[in-house]
């Protein structure tokens, strides 16, 4: 262990981890039927839910890559933070009415209803691919910063984050899970806000100087208008693979959607989405000003820059190296805090969706012993990210370009199945399924067989599965119109227009 990181920080990391463990499990004895454990019994009001989804969304991929990403690059993917509130706004307006109307545990039970049991299966699939990728990906990113602070075994550090997320999700089920994040988030914000002032005092808060610094050496570009489709981070690509890319997170991603399912009334579900996206605009800046405040400190530092072998930790590099005590552990408390919220959040969706789309598809039987299978679930899902992450150890892309690469495979067929069954009424199950599996195909041929930049690969994935959706589905016959109308969303509108 590093000389420097004091039996301070380590009471402050101890403290958060304790807190955060004895939280969740206090919430054990709560839970008596599966709507308690996967909804926490749709009670929430909206503000513990917004700080919920942005808690999820804003991981430790976010708290460590962004200011890698500026640092390594500039802030042309910061126009991301402020596409949200659209995206957001497009949520609300398409997908969240009909989603609660029809009082789902799992979003991907729409699809059954709108399409078949096989297309319903396959969204799961997806969803559970990309998203146990995540859960690999956000462990992986908090070992690198404990290894880098206090020199432990990357491994051992995988074990020990993955360990103590799964044990109070394990216990605690979706209430613990949104009372947790709630508490996280404010640790992780609170770690920034040291990590930036402590930046900023050094500069004597001359705001301008740092920029000029980061500026001549480059990392404060926002725009590259070129329509090269290899090139990357243009604002086309950009803004079309983000829109896609965030409406697959916001919209069709059992980890974001499943806490619409439990709030109180429609009115809290929209404010929860809308407040959210508010909420978490101002945290992301935070992140970006650090990246561009890391960039100047290390151009003015020499000896520093030349000690930085990997710009994923330039973050946890700098906090174990110029921080001072408390502060360090204030950090590394915010690293863990957006690991942990984000974990817990992905194991109990990932167990809700494994339970309800796959295992009582199999065996309907099962309800009757769901809570047994939840925890159960739970434990296995927490495995996996323990060991997805050891296999992650090495790598060429930045901690959050690895994730967000790899998840616009799944990302855009998911959005495609169901952009048409909420926006066409001629669309069929069949021909929904087999395209969804061609436009997952179209997204991995692109990565393989052409330069296109990773940023496409969603829209691709998408407009394959839209365009064959729906092409496919005018060489069968025509739906029931009576039935599809309730699923898509006109019907809706005229459904609760007759209410």
């Amino acid at each position: 262990m590093p000389s420097n990181f004091s039996a301070l920080d380590w009471s402050v990391l101890g403290v958060y981890l304790a807190a955060s463990v004895v939280l969740g499990a206090s919430f054990y004895r709560k839970h008596e039927t599966a709507k308690d454990y996967f909804l926490a019994g749709r009670s929430m009001s909206w503000f513990p839910v917004a700080i919920s989804i942005i808690a999820t969304d804003l991981s430790a991929l976010s708290y460590i890559g962004v200011p890698a990403l500026v640092y390594k690059k500039d802030l042309k993917y910061m126009l991301g933070a402020f596409l949200l509130p659209v995206q957001m706004f497009l949520v609300i307006l398409i997908f969240i009415p009909l989603f609660y109307r029809l009082n789902l545990f799992s979003v991907y039970e729409y699809l059954e209803r709108r399409f078949s049991s096989w297309t319903r299966l396959l969204a799961s699939l997806l969803f559970m691919g990309g998203r146990g990728a995540w859960l690999a990906t956000m462990t992986f990113a908090t070992a690198l910063a404990l290894s880098e602070m206090s020199g432990m075994n990357t491994y051992a550090a995988i074990f020990i984050c993955g360990f103590s997320t799964t044990l109070y999700t394990f216990l605690g089920g979706m209430e613990a899970v949104i009372w947790t994040d709630f508490l996280q988030f404010f640790v992780l914000v609170g770690g920034a806000v040291g990590i930036l002032g402590y930046i900023l005092s050094s500069y004597q808060w001359n705001v301008g100087h740092i920029w000029s610094v980061a500026s001549t050496t480059g990392h404060t570009t926002l725009f590259d208008f070129s329509l090269s489709l290899t090139r990357e981070n243009t604002f086309w690509g950009l803004l079309i693979g983000l829109l896609v890319f965030q409406l697959s997170t916001y919209a069709t991603d059992q980890v974001i959607v499943q806490r619409y399912f439990t709030t109180k009334s429609l009115k809290d579900t929209v404010r929860a989405v809308m407040g959210s996206s508010l909420i978490v605009l101002p945290v992301l800046l935070l992140l970006y000003g650090i990246g561009v405040g890391l960039s100047a400190y290390y151009y003015d530092h020499p000896v520093m820059r030349a000690s930085l072998t990997n710009a994923d930790r330039v973050m946890p590099h700098f906090t174990v190296r110029i921080l001072p005590a408390g502060i360090r552990g204030l950090v590394l408390a915010g690293v863990f805090a957006a690991t942990m919220s984000s974990i817990s959040s992905g194991i109990n969706s990932l167990t809700t969706s494994t339970v309800k789309d796959v295992m009582e598809r199999i065996r309907p039987s099962i309800r009757e012993n769901d809570l047994f299978w939840a925890r159960l679930i739970s434990a296995a899902w927490g495995l996996v990210s323990i060991l997805g992450a050891s296999l992650m150890v090495s790598g060429k892309l930045t901690v959050l370009e690895k994730f967000v690469a790899g998840y616009q495979f799944f990302a855009g067929p998911l959005v495609g199945m169901f952009l048409l069954g909420f926006l066409t009424r001629r669309a069929s199950g069949g021909a929904v399924t087999i395209s969804a599996v061609l436009g997952f195909g179209a997204a991995l041929a692109a990565a393989h067989w052409t330069p296109i930049h990773w940023l496409w690969y969603s829209p691709i994935g998408c407009l394959v599965t839209m365009v064959l959706g729906y092409g496919g589905s005018l060489l069968s016959a025509a739906p029931n119109s009576e039935v599809v109308d309730q699923y898509t969303t006109e019907g809706d509108r005229q459904l609760r227009k007759a209410v």
